[in-house]
């Protein structure tokens, strides 16, 4: 029969993983995300385009999130497998 501890650092461990993964996921969608361009732009604007600033890839705003989530759970599981217990 498996112990309850054992199943709870398997869990732990998955989500150590999981973590992991979604790091890796957001990097690579922040590194895949077009760059802004930047040129000259003294120049009349064509009539049938619009100023649009601030405007954002969603593959940026992705994988910010992804970041931010895969190092939150990173975070506990490492915290939560490094509590020695007795």
């Amino acid at each position: 029969m498996v112990s309850a501890a054992l199943l709870a650092r398997a869990r732990t461990l998955r989500a150590l993983l999981a973590g992991i993964a979604l790091l890796v996921a957001g990097v690579v969608l922040l590194l895949a995300a077009p760059n802004p361009s930047f040129g000259y732009f003294a120049y009349a604007p064509l009539s049938d385009t619009t100023f649009l600033p601030n405007v954002h890839p969603w593959q940026e705003r992705t994988g910010q999130v992804l970041v931010l989530v895969g190092a939150v759970v990173v975070a506990f599981a490492l915290g939560r497998l490094s509590v020695r217990r007795r």
